[in-house]
Order: structure tokens, then sequence, then C-alpha cells
């Protein structure tokens, strides 16, 4: 699933696959498959690459006008089952926005160091492992989800 996030993103980074996270997660809380998503409304409150991952996963999409992005700066998803009057709410934990921020931090360092060089390589590497934790840490490490009645 996420070779499909990062030819549909363009690249690989933590956001994207938080996003998926994120919507995965709301979705199972929810306990629909992904055969529901048009009974399905999804509102993501930033426009991260984020966006990305929660289309994939919930299938909500501005396309299909079931995806409303706000640009408040707040990583915020929030999941409504139209039928069954519930929704979920997800955010991304403190540890799981710390991997971002860490990731950033590591990609800026990599890219100071001259192309194929081994500090350069093993920089590269440890970005590669922070990502790989993110697509399979357990969920509860990754994201919070609540959920309410509409």
């Amino acid at each position: 699933m996420f070779g499909a996030l990062e030819r549909l993103h363009g690249h690989r980074c933590p956001m994207s696959i938080l996003g998926a996270r994120m919507g995965w997660a709301a979705r199972a809380a929810l306990g629909v498959n992904a055969d529901a998503w048009r009974r399905l409304r999804a509102c993501y409150h930033h426009r991260t690459c984020a966006v990305d991952g929660i289309q994939l996963a919930t299938q909500c999409t501005a396309g299909n006008g079931n995806l409303e992005l706000l640009a408040e700066g707040d990583h915020r998803l929030v999941l409504t089952a139209l039928d069954e009057g519930r929704r979920a709410e997800a955010r991304p934990t403190v540890q799981a926005l710390q991997f971002g921020r860490r990731y950033g931090e590591l990609r800026s360092q990599a890219d100071q160091l001259p192309p194929g060089s081994a500090e350069e390589r093993a920089l590269r590497e440890h970005i590669a492992a922070l990502l790989d934790h993110l697509e399979t840490a357990p969920q509860e490490e990754l994201a919070a989800v609540t959920l309410s009645s509409v």
C-alpha cells in the first residue's frame, strides 16, 4: 500500500505516511471498510503532504467531493460516517510529529554532505529506517483517535 502512496505523492515522506496512518486509524475506529467511501466525508485541517495519504486511506478526495481541506495549520482529520451518524477524529501523536521533525533535520544534514560520501549514505539509511518505522509502527504510537456522534 505504501508503494501506491509513494507513486501518488511523488516521493516518500513522513507526513504522507502519517496521513495514511491517520486515515486508516479513523476508518478502523468507525468500523468501515474501503468500499464505504461514498458514505464517508473527510475534513483535514492542514494543507500538507498528509492529504495524499488521507486520500489513499479513506478514498475521500476533493475530486469526488467528499474531502474538504482547511488551511488552519492543525494536523487533524475528521472522518464522518454519514449513514451511522458517527465521526472519528485522528491526530498524529507527539511522537509521530517528532519523527517528522527528525526526518527534516536528517534530510537537511544529508543534503549538505558530498553526494555518495560515507556520512551521506549513513544518513540516508537512517532516514529510510525512520520512514520504515512510520510504515510499520503500531497504530497507537502514531495516531490518537477519538469517536463521537455527529
